[in-house]
């Protein structure tokens, strides 16, 4: 067994005492953390998009409807065209393709956009890393102009990390068939793809919106320091595992319950143990 253990990576203040002195927490969304954004430029905007392929994005694709809300959606204009040439689909009838999704915390808890949320949903693959650790994200820009796409900055939850919704739970979840479809229309799904996530479906439980997908050692991961229990979903070209450590951070005096002593949160990531002292 391959010995690991947890790195802070100090981007965030240090975890709380739950019997210590409070530290304050850091900027809880972009528009804290950033400031203001300037009002958009453009007129257009809508809830409508067409592609998350952020080269191909169109004005129409800016979102301005997400901010204070939880639970926003929008169209899937592709997805739509798409069903309309299944044979089984009523003629002249357009289907519905809406996509519902959510703004939460790191323990999946929704909540609502901060203000000022407007830009683009596209798809993100990070580089080098295996193709099932892909991730959709919203990039907030300063108007609707596609060019604008590399002045934004990604939209971040409450607790400073980029909000994502992972591949595998796009897969892996009813309600989002309709983007997974659109991440199909788009190139990002190829049927090799395709066959993967059904054979990790088959064996391992799907990662909720806000899981942890581990493609790699010393890649920085939001961690809550009081929760009972990690999840993580490890990805690798061809293959994908669930990993659940229970009580990682907790302490325990003899003849009581395991707690653990720390009530905040923090960025780490795992590094092997060459050496034991």
């Amino acid at each position: 067994m391959l010995p690991l253990r947890f790195i802070r990576t100090r981007s965030r203040r240090s975890p709380c005492l739950s019997k210590g002195v409070w530290v304050e927490s850091p900027a809880t969304n972009s528009t804290q953390r950033y400031g203001k954004r300037s009002k958009t430029t453009t007129a257009v905007s809508g809830k409508y998009v067409s592609t998350l392929n952020h080269h191909k994005l169109l004005p129409s694709d800016f979102l301005s409807h997400l901010s204070n809300r939880s639970q926003p959606s929008v169209w899937l204009l592709n997805v739509a065209k798409d069903k309309l040439k299944d044979p089984r689909s009523k003629t002249g009838i357009r289907p519905a393709c809406r996509w519902r999704f959510r703004y939460h915390d790191m323990n999946g808890k929704p909540t609502p956009f901060p203000p000022n949320s407007s830009g683009f949903l596209y798809y993100h693959q990070p580089q080098g890393a295996p193709l099932l650790s892909g991730e959709v994200r919203f990039r907030l820009t300063p108007n609707s102009l596609p060019e604008s796409f590399s002045q934004g900055e990604d939209c971040l939850t409450p607790h400073g990390d980029i909000w994502k919704i992972p591949l595998l739970s796009l897969h892996g979840h009813k309600a989002h068939q309709n983007i997974y479809r659109q991440l199909q229309l788009d190139g990002f799904v190829s049927d090799a793809l395709h066959s993967k996530l059904n054979s990790f479906a088959k064996t391992c439980r799907c990662p909720r919106h806000s899981g942890i997908i581990l493609h790699s050692l010393h890649q920085v991961f939001p961690v809550n320091f009081a929760a009972r229990a990690l999840n993580l979903s490890v990805v690798g070209d061809s293959t994908s595992r669930r990993v659940s450590l229970q009580f990682p951070f907790a302490t325990q005096v003899m003849g009581y319950k395991k707690v653990s002593p720390f009530t905040s949160a923090d960025d780490l990531f795992l590094e092997e143990i060459t050496s034991r002292n």
